[in-house]
């Protein structure tokens, strides 16, 4: 064979090799799947928490540890700690006297009537409460007894309570410490103000215009709780602080005035921590959970 006459076949042994490399050759590989956060709340009982049994809620989003726990005394159908990813209580229930422990906690419907942790240890005002509905992203808590029926929804960036029932008059407060303590950092804006609060001094006593919410600001992190009103009433709202220093507490009142309860049937609290302090941002969350029962 001349040179002349086997080029030509070279030539299409070599493109056939090409096209069949090409033609064969692996995809490029896929860039790695991020997973995609999701919410989760996990619940687990305790046998004594401070004096009694209690549920123990802890949510968050996944990847990342609980970013809020909640532990729930079973007896007295309230919420004796409230604690944030770094460890801080905005509650800080505890069995010391007056502000500096046994008076605080959420949501605290009355003095001698229900749903005040520590309650029931002593025989009195006991509620028999019980887990309703576990998913992964939500836990129902049913509370009954003394005369009130209740609920708290927990998901994982929220808390809703439903009185369903209520034979007698009452409050909704959050009595507790802000980011672990109350300092002058501290500030508390309500609704519709053009400027907040400070919680270690300042007072209120009015009916907040609708929709009802307020917001308690720790001035050593960025983290602030919001507690919401769904129903619109005419009722008095106040603010005080009780107790001194590192002892003291917040005495937030929806439907209070002085030592008079003033909510009848049914209504729904929504608390949440949120992780920033500004005002419009809060506004916005609040207002959108006032919407929604």
């Amino acid at each position: 064979m001349t040179p002349s006459s086997w080029l030509p076949a070279l030539a299409f042994g070599l493109f056939g090799l090409a096209s069949a490399c090409t033609t064969h050759a692996s995809p490029p590989p896929s860039p790695p799947q991020v997973p995609q956060p999701t919410g989760f709340v996990r619940v687990s009982p305790i046998d004594d928490f401070r004096g009694q049994p209690a549920f123990r809620v802890e949510t968050g989003t996944q990847p990342g540890p609980p970013a809020l726990t909640y532990v729930y005394h079973r007896l007295g159908a309230g919420f004796a700690s409230l604690i944030d990813r770094d460890g801080h209580d905005w509650i800080s229930w505890n069995e010391g006297a007056g502000p500096e422990g046994a008076f605080r906690g959420i949501p605290n419907l009355g003095l001698g009537r229900c749903c005040h942790p520590g309650y029931g240890t002593d025989g009195e005002l006991v509620m028999q409460s019980e887990l309703a509905r576990v998913t992964a992203e939500e836990v129902v808590i049913r509370s009954i007894g003394a005369g009130f029926e209740l609920t708290w929804t927990i998901t994982p960036d929220t808390a809703t309570l439903a009185v369903l029932r209520a034979d007698k008059s009452y409050w909704f407060l959050y009595e507790g410490t802000p980011g672990g303590h109350i300092d002058a950092q501290d500030t508390l804006w309500l609704a519709a103000a053009p400027a907040p609060l400070q919680v270690e001094r300042d007072k209120h006593t009015a009916d907040l215009p609708g929709p009802e919410w307020v917001a308690f600001t720790d001035g050593l992190s960025t983290r602030t709780l919001v507690l919401v009103h769904h129903e619109d009433d005419a009722h008095m709202d106040t603010y005080f602080r009780m107790g001194e220093g590192t002892g003291g507490m917040t005495v937030w009142g929806f439907g209070r005035e002085r030592g008079d309860a003033l909510m009848t049937g049914v209504n729904h609290m929504t608390l949440g921590l949120r992780e920033t302090r500004d005002p419009s941002a809060l506004r916005a969350w609040a207002e959108r959970r006032a919407t929604t029962n």
